[in-house]
Protein backbone atom coordinates (compact mmCIF):
# COMPACT_ATOMS: atom_id res chain seq x y z
CA UNK A 1 0.00 0.00 0.00
CA UNK A 2 1.36 3.50 -1.24
CA UNK A 3 1.06 6.52 1.42
CA UNK A 4 0.88 10.01 0.09
CA UNK A 5 4.27 11.35 1.16
CA UNK A 6 2.92 14.74 1.72
CA UNK A 7 -0.15 13.93 3.97
CA UNK A 8 2.13 11.84 5.76
CA UNK A 9 4.51 14.96 6.08
CA UNK A 10 1.56 16.88 7.44
CA UNK A 11 0.98 14.10 10.07
CA UNK A 12 4.41 13.88 10.93
CA UNK A 13 4.44 17.70 11.63
CA UNK A 14 2.13 17.97 14.20
CA UNK A 15 4.91 15.73 16.43
CA UNK A 16 6.76 18.39 18.63
CA UNK A 17 10.46 17.30 18.91
CA UNK A 18 13.74 18.99 20.04
CA UNK A 19 16.31 20.48 18.03
CA UNK A 20 20.16 19.83 17.56
CA UNK A 21 22.95 20.95 16.11
CA UNK A 22 25.38 18.15 15.83
CA UNK A 23 28.66 18.20 15.16
CA UNK A 24 31.57 15.62 13.88
CA UNK A 25 34.91 16.52 12.17
CA UNK A 26 35.69 16.09 8.35
CA UNK A 27 38.76 15.87 7.33
CA UNK A 28 39.70 19.68 7.04
CA UNK A 29 36.57 21.19 8.96
CA UNK A 30 33.80 20.54 10.82
CA UNK A 31 30.22 19.47 9.96
CA UNK A 32 27.61 20.76 11.43
CA UNK A 33 24.11 19.80 10.79
CA UNK A 34 20.30 20.88 12.36
CA UNK A 35 18.75 17.55 13.36
CA UNK A 36 15.76 16.65 15.14
CA UNK A 37 15.44 12.94 14.55
CA UNK A 38 18.03 12.46 17.62
CA UNK A 39 16.43 9.62 20.28
CA UNK A 40 17.73 7.83 23.26
CA UNK A 41 18.46 4.43 22.38
CA UNK A 42 19.41 2.66 25.56
CA UNK A 43 20.50 3.29 29.16
CA UNK A 44 23.15 0.19 29.43
CA UNK A 45 25.46 0.65 27.02
CA UNK A 46 23.72 4.35 26.75
CA UNK A 47 23.14 4.97 23.17
CA UNK A 48 21.81 7.81 21.04
CA UNK A 49 20.14 7.95 17.58
CA UNK A 50 20.69 10.45 15.28
CA UNK A 51 18.47 10.47 12.07
CA UNK A 52 20.62 11.94 8.90
CA UNK A 53 19.75 11.70 5.07
CA UNK A 54 22.09 9.83 2.86
CA UNK A 55 22.88 13.00 0.79
CA UNK A 56 24.35 14.77 3.84
CA UNK A 57 27.51 16.07 4.08
CA UNK A 58 28.01 15.32 7.90
CA UNK A 59 27.01 11.53 7.06
CA UNK A 60 30.29 10.92 5.01
CA UNK A 61 31.78 12.86 7.56
CA UNK A 62 30.90 11.56 10.85
CA UNK A 63 31.54 7.47 9.39
CA UNK A 64 34.94 8.61 8.98
CA UNK A 65 35.41 10.77 12.51
CA UNK A 66 33.77 7.93 14.43
CA UNK A 67 32.73 10.89 16.72
CA UNK A 68 30.17 13.13 16.84
CA UNK A 69 28.40 15.39 19.82
CA UNK A 70 24.77 16.81 20.06
CA UNK A 71 23.98 20.28 21.60
CA UNK A 72 21.13 20.76 22.38
CA UNK A 73 19.16 23.82 21.35
CA UNK A 74 17.46 26.51 23.34
CA UNK A 75 14.88 29.02 21.82
CA UNK A 76 17.96 31.58 21.28
CA UNK A 77 19.14 29.52 18.80
CA UNK A 78 16.44 29.57 16.41
CA UNK A 79 18.88 31.17 13.77
CA UNK A 80 21.67 29.04 14.06
CA UNK A 81 19.21 26.25 13.46
CA UNK A 82 18.41 27.98 10.58
CA UNK A 83 21.53 28.51 9.20
CA UNK A 84 22.43 24.88 10.25
CA UNK A 85 19.81 23.49 8.07
CA UNK A 86 20.75 25.40 5.23
CA UNK A 87 23.15 24.27 2.70
CA UNK A 88 24.90 27.79 2.51
CA UNK A 89 26.49 26.63 5.38
CA UNK A 90 28.64 24.60 3.63
CA UNK A 91 30.83 27.87 2.32
CA UNK A 92 31.11 28.80 5.40
CA UNK A 93 31.41 26.16 8.22
CA UNK A 94 32.88 28.60 11.02
CA UNK A 95 30.78 30.93 11.13
CA UNK A 96 28.24 30.16 13.70
CA UNK A 97 26.31 33.70 13.78
CA UNK A 98 27.25 34.96 17.10
CA UNK A 99 27.49 32.04 19.10
CA UNK A 100 29.99 30.66 21.34
CA UNK A 101 31.29 27.62 20.66
CA UNK A 102 34.58 25.74 21.43
CA UNK A 103 36.77 22.73 21.03
CA UNK A 104 36.37 19.10 23.57
CA UNK A 105 38.69 17.50 24.38
CA UNK A 106 38.66 14.99 21.73
CA UNK A 107 38.11 17.80 18.77
CA UNK A 108 34.57 18.12 19.05
CA UNK A 109 32.86 21.40 18.60
CA UNK A 110 30.26 22.37 21.69
CA UNK A 111 28.14 25.09 21.32
CA UNK A 112 28.77 26.72 25.18
CA UNK A 113 25.82 28.21 25.66
CA UNK A 114 23.44 24.57 24.37
CA UNK A 115 21.02 23.32 27.30
CA UNK A 116 23.20 19.82 27.37
CA UNK A 117 26.06 19.00 25.16
CA UNK A 118 26.86 14.95 24.87
CA UNK A 119 29.51 13.88 22.87
CA UNK A 120 29.44 9.94 21.20
CA UNK A 121 31.91 7.65 19.73
CA UNK A 122 30.11 5.86 16.63
CA UNK A 123 28.34 2.56 17.81
CA UNK A 124 26.64 1.28 14.78
CA UNK A 125 24.81 2.77 11.76
CA UNK A 126 21.84 1.18 9.67
CA UNK A 127 20.38 1.74 6.32
CA UNK A 128 16.46 3.06 6.34
CA UNK A 129 14.84 4.21 3.58
CA UNK A 130 16.56 7.52 1.94
CA UNK A 131 18.39 8.01 5.40
CA UNK A 132 20.99 6.55 7.72
CA UNK A 133 20.12 5.84 11.79
CA UNK A 134 23.60 7.08 13.53
CA UNK A 135 23.89 5.46 16.37
CA UNK A 136 26.46 6.49 19.11
CA UNK A 137 27.74 5.44 22.35
CA UNK A 138 27.59 8.09 24.51
CA UNK A 139 30.98 8.79 26.33
CA UNK A 140 30.82 12.73 27.80
CA UNK A 141 27.34 14.80 29.04
CA UNK A 142 27.58 18.39 29.90
CA UNK A 143 24.60 20.60 31.21
CA UNK A 144 25.23 23.75 31.88
CA UNK A 145 24.04 25.46 35.37
CA UNK A 146 22.09 28.01 33.40
CA UNK A 147 18.27 26.30 31.94
CA UNK A 148 16.62 27.97 29.24
CA UNK A 149 13.23 26.88 27.24
CA UNK A 150 14.35 24.40 24.21
CA UNK A 151 13.74 24.88 21.30
CA UNK A 152 11.06 22.77 19.64
CA UNK A 153 10.49 22.01 15.62
CA UNK A 154 6.40 21.57 15.81
CA UNK A 155 4.31 22.18 12.60
CA UNK A 156 6.83 22.98 10.28
CA UNK A 157 7.64 25.73 12.25
CA UNK A 158 10.16 26.43 15.23
CA UNK A 159 8.67 27.27 18.80
CA UNK A 160 9.36 26.65 22.33
CA UNK A 161 7.96 25.54 25.22
CA UNK A 162 6.28 27.57 28.30
CA UNK A 163 5.73 25.82 31.36
CA UNK A 164 2.31 25.75 32.69
CA UNK A 165 0.96 26.52 36.30
CA UNK A 166 -0.28 23.10 38.13
CA UNK A 167 -4.02 22.58 37.69
CA UNK A 168 -5.55 21.21 40.67
CA UNK A 169 -8.53 19.03 41.20
CA UNK A 170 -10.30 17.04 43.48
CA UNK A 171 -9.78 13.81 43.28
CA UNK A 172 -12.04 11.46 45.86
CA UNK A 173 -11.71 13.95 48.88
CA UNK A 174 -8.20 14.94 48.18
CA UNK A 175 -6.85 17.95 45.80
CA UNK A 176 -4.14 16.98 43.83
CA UNK A 177 -2.02 17.96 40.85
CA UNK A 178 -1.88 17.15 37.47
Amino acid sequence: MSVDQEHYRHAMSRLATGVTVVTTRGHDRHELMTANAVMSVSLTPTLLAVGVAEGARWLPAVLDCGRFAVNVLSDEHEELARWCADRARHDRPGDLLGHDARLSSTGLLLLSDALAAIECTLYDQHLAGDHRLVIGEVDRVERPVAAGKPLVFHDRTFTTTRAAAPVLRQVAGRVAAS
